[in-house]
């Protein structure tokens, strides 16, 4: 929950968000605000899409619409990162927690709403850079979309409802509504980050130049290029 946030450009971690103990200063410092007395535990009513539920010394959703929940359930004794079984993440008919409070997304603004939720529902003929989003992100996920075109085809059709298969989310149409989207960026909190070797390259073309200027290099040069003349190379 807390990763998902932050890949979502809220800030909850340089907030001092860790574990559910200490998710509740760090929201609220990042533009969360306490609605519970607003909303119904028992059963749901009041809740809007994209809002926290949190139980302070146990557990977290995101409430998706619909009556319906999306959260980590459990590791199922999984020792790797990412959602190894296809039943560890889970959108679920919502329960109560017990839920302690319900934090709600208002941003700078008072009304405001985070930016995927006001994405439209992503469908067959569609074309974009929304498109080429959703299919980047099922390719990390291991969903062939048949290329990030920005084209949904009929192969970012099924990628679509091979995942909303696998994670349990009804109904099954292919289509990248709220609570799919809404699956994909948990999966996605869940992986490990994308190693960067830039750094690794660049030290590596660095020792290369830096050994090409060598007297070494230069002999070793030449002596090939004399044994290539006389054709001793193999």
């Amino acid at each position: 929950m807390i990763t998902a946030w932050e890949q979502a450009g809220v800030p909850v971690k340089q907030a001092g968000a860790t574990y559910t103990g200490n998710m509740y200063d760090a929201f609220v410092r990042c533009g969360f605000k306490d609605v519970t007395t607003f909303c119904n535990l028992a059963n749901g009513a009041g809740m809007q899409y994209g809002d926290v539920l949190l139980n302070h010394q146990h557990h977290s959703a995101t409430y998706i619409g619909d009556w319906q929940l999306v959260h980590a359930r459990s590791s199922e004794d999984n020792t790797l990162q990412g959602d190894q079984s296809g039943n560890e993440i889970r959108v679920q008919p919502y329960y109560n927690g017990p839920w302690d409070c319900v934090l709600r997304y208002t941003g700078a603004d008072a009304g405001s709403i985070p930016k995927a939720a006001k994405r439209p529902i992503l469908k067959k003929g569609m074309i974009g850079e929304d498109v080429k989003e959703l299919q980047e992100k099922l390719a990390r996920l291991g969903y062939d979309t048949g290329g990030t075109d920005g084209k949904y085809g009929k192969k970012t059709f099924i990628a679509v409802a091979k995942l909303q298969e696998a994670n349990k989310v009804t109904p099954v149409d292919g289509e990248a509504g709220q609570v799919t989207m809404a699956v994909i960026e948990s999966l996605l909190a869940d992986m490990p980050p994308v190693p960067d070797h830039t750094a690794d390259v660049h030290n590596t073309l660095a020792a290369l130049a830096a050994y090409i200027q060598t007297e070494n290099f230069l002999k070793e040069f030449t002596n090939y290029m004399e044994r290539s003349a006389n054709n001793e190379c193999t």
